[in-house]
């Protein structure tokens, strides 16, 4: 080579190295840029996401403060946390007393909303404030950004907000006014305000931080797509430029940055995947195998769409195809399938493929497998719901157990008065079984929904079985007929009956679902298995005997699409208000805590079988129902204490039976002065958990300051506040739940009176 010829090949390499510097450049602005933007983007979404939710809760604050208005306020029980309000004093009927005796104070719009933003501040976090720059009440004044808000609405503005950080963490800050309606004017008309008056505000104060784990995911994803691209893009341009050369030195260079593209993109933990004009795969990663099974070698010249695409999703697939031809880059979110055939969600971001003319000559495609974020927020779901689930349940377990109390009691002594050939002896079992029945049932329910203790006793599995069987044939449509075998003697278990009584009548209410339309047969079989249990998935069990209970229908059986997710919690194929999806999860998690196994056989108009194996007891067992247990009875004088007239009418009736003198009374503070009076003239209190004026464990300390000595038993319907642990570290000699049977009271008081007494001997 020539000086000369020398001279214009390193000329012309230098003029292409500048061109590919400067496009390189470029492309890495707008990458910069592109990328720049999506982040703000993403941060406005997270500021605009919080906003709605802000906006949400106010109108939501609105509608519940306009009811209250349109009503004139609502009547709560006086507590310490709700205190009549001294602004309402020139209210006639500001504080009532109902006929029962309990007391009720007057809560205006304005105090039923502030105390609901300090519950949802306390439970979640939110803050709210009704406030003014006029309130009637000091406490409600402005807070600095609040009298901003309100300054603004003076002037016409109808919305604030900001973000502000308050030193515990960012928050959004949302205000919009409060016009004076007619049905504010019973308060605020002596402020002078007229209907149409801004008189103030409602602000919500939403923690940016609940936004930040999604906004920190979504951000990680865009930085690694836009890195990628950009990576690709200047990849893809060092192949233009270097390629066009005519010398075998720019050909070397331009091979050098091939080979360290392909290296850098098989080190990128995301798939990528491109493809030819035809859709046939010419390149994938090393990371494609990894999420999609397949090996490189196995779907190179192969059609990506049948290899990855669901058929179900394949006419959608070919329309993004169709879009990257046409010259279209697109990202979302879409489901995708791996070489076993399973369906997973996965972020694919698609771009064309251009040569040195700027042809299109195939696309590329980069997946991140999205199934762990899936069901990270499935987790976070179903923990918000299961927090739901214990919140409602404590809260109705309560009045549902002082409910049941007065049932059971009231039952038992109709049995003692009637005699056993009287027809109503046997409905007065009934009532009785219904009324233990609902009381397993709330502690069932608390025990699922709070994860707490559950008492088992070794009993016949038969007579669970056999009792749920025969409340279902009167539930369930005429046209299913329900039929119990029993093939074994042997059927002694260590179990709660509520639980087996549960697992029947799930499996057999979600039978008699499937054969609604056409009927069927139903059939419930107790054995000790056979030869195949140990063939069957879900029953890998250690070595012992088992009892084998069967549910076995003649429906359309399970399709195999969905037979892997029926244990899942919250999954149902029934309509909306037909199913929560809980039945088998529940069942599901009884039975592996009693270290059983469940497995199901199902084929397509062939039925199907539950197979549920719980391991047998050694002791013998006992009857579920102990009715007819000889109570203990005695003579001395017993102190009850309950603010429930039903509870005290049934238990003073219990207490003359047993032979005590029972004195009752409907108040704490009654019930202490009564006590006050005559300390000497009680062998013993019964005493209630929730009452106004004072609760039993301060009861409990007032009379113990009295008369140290007094044996006192407490009972609670249901309380997170107490449990058996806290009653005997407040001195409580027995600790019990409500409702509780004739047989549980008068064994509480002998155990109570006689270790009293055996002390006192010693």
């Amino acid at each position: 080579m020539g000086i000369k010829e020398r001279k214009n090949h390193e000329s012309g390499f230098n003029l292409i190295n500048k061109n590919c510097i400067l496009l390189c450049s470029i492309w890495t602005i707008l990458i910069a840029t592109f990328y720049a933007f999506a982040i703000q983007n993403q941060k406005r979404l997270t500021i605009k996401f919080a906003e709605i939710e802000a906006l949400a809760d106010y109108n939501k604050d609105l509608a519940y403060r306009r009811w209250s208005s349109m009503h004139g306020g609502t009547y709560a029980p006086v507590t310490e946390r709700t205190r009549p309000n001294p602004y309402l004093e020139d209210i006639i009927e500001r504080d009532i007393v109902t006929p029962s005796g309990k007391a009720l104070t007057l809560i205006n719009p304005a105090y039923m909303t502030r105390q609901v933003h300090e519950l949802a501040e306390e439970q979640y976090g939110i803050k709210g404030h009704i406030t003014s720059l006029n309130p009637i009440r000091p406490e409600n004044g402005p807070l600095p950004f609040e009298v901003k808000a309100l300054e603004a609405f003076e002037k016409g503005e109808s919305e604030y907000l900001s973000v502000d950080d308050t030193g515990q963490g960012k928050y959004l800050r949302f205000m919009r006014p409060m016009i004076t309606e007619n049905s504010c004017l019973k308060c605020h008309g002596k402020q002078g305000y007229k209907e149409g008056d801004i008189r103030g505000g409602i602000s919500v104060s939403i923690p940016l931080s609940r936004y930040k784990p999604i906004e920190k995911t979504t951000i990680k994803a865009i930085t690694i797509v836009y890195t990628t691209v950009c990576i690709l893009g200047l990849a893809a341009l060092n192949i233009i430029f270097f390629t066009r050369g005519k010398h075998q030195q720019i050909q070397k260079i331009a091979e050098g940055k091939l080979r360290f593209q392909a290296k850098l993109l098989d080190a990128v933990e995301q798939s990528i995947v491109a493809t030819d004009l035809n859709g046939k795969i010419v390149y994938c990663n090393p990371y494609s195998e990894k999420i999609y099974g397949w090996k490189r070698s196995e779907v190179i010249g192969h059609e990506m769409m049948r290899l990855m695409i669901p058929d179900a999703y394949m006419d959608e697939g070919l329309k993004d195809h169709v879009r990257v031809l046409e010259g279209e880059s697109w990202s979302r979110e879409v489901f995708v399938k791996n070489q076993s055939g399973k369906i997973f969600p996965a972020l694919v971001s698609a771009s064309p493929v251009y040569n040195e003319k700027g042809e299109i000559t195939g696309g590329i495609a980069i997946s991140i497998d999205l199934t762990e974020k899936k069901k990270l927020e499935a987790q976070l779901q179903q923990t918000q719901k299961m927090e739901g689930i214990g919140i409602l349940a404590g809260g109705i377990a309560h009045d549902f157990n002082n409910i049941l109390a007065p049932i059971i009691l009231h039952s038992q002594i109709a049995m003692d008065d009637i005699a056993p050939d009287n027809p109503l002896q046997a409905s007065m079992k009934e009532i009785y079984r219904a009324a233990i029945r609902a009381r397993e049932l709330v502690r069932q329910i608390l025990t699922f929904a709070r994860k707490g203790q559950d008492s088992r006793i070794v009993l016949r599995a038969s007579l669970a079985v056999k009792e749920a069987v025969k409340f279902l044939r009167s539930t369930i449509p005429a046209t299913i007929e329900i039929n119990f075998e029993m093939n074994t003697n042997n059927d002694a278990i260590l179990a709660n009956p509520t639980h087996i009584n549960q697992i029947v009548m799930n499996l057999c209410a979600n039978a008699a679902y499937a054969m609604k339309e056409n009927g069927g047969i139903i059939t419930v079989t107790l054995d000790n298995g056979d030869e195949k249990d140990g063939d069957r998935p879900g029953c890998d069990l250690p070595p012992g005997q088992y009892l084998r209970l069967s549910v076995i229908d003649t429906g359309p059986g399970i399709p195999p699409d969905i037979i892997d997710r029926i244990f899942e919690p919250y999954f149902t194929t029934k309509g909306p208000g037909e199913g929560t999806g809980l039945g088998l999860a529940i069942i599901h998690g009884i039975v592996k805590s009693y270290e059983g196994g469940i497995a199901v056989e199902t084929s397509p108009d062939a039925g199907t079988t539950f197979f549920i194996y719980l391991p047998l007891a050694n002791e013998k067992a006992v009857m579920v129902e102990d009715n007819k247990t000889e109570v203990k009875k005695g003579k001395e004088r017993v102190l009850f204490v309950d603010d429930e007239e039903a509870a005290i009418t049934a238990m003073k009736k219990i207490l003359a039976r047993l032979g005590y003198t029972a004195t009752t009374s409907n108040s704490s503070r009654d019930a202490l002065k009564i006590f006050k009076d005559n300390p000497a003239g009680f062998d013993l209190i019964i005493t209630d958990m929730t009452m106004p004026g004072i609760t039993g464990l301060q009861l409990v300390k007032e009379v113990r300051a009295i008369r140290l000595d007094i044996p006192v038993i407490l009972c609670t319907g249901y309380s997170d506040q107490i449990d058996d642990e806290k009653a005997q570290m407040a001195g409580v000699n027995e600790f019990m739940i409500k409702p509780v049977s004739m047989f549980d009271i008068a064994s509480a008081i002998r155990r109570v009176l006689e270790k009293d007494k055996l002390q006192v001997d010693i």
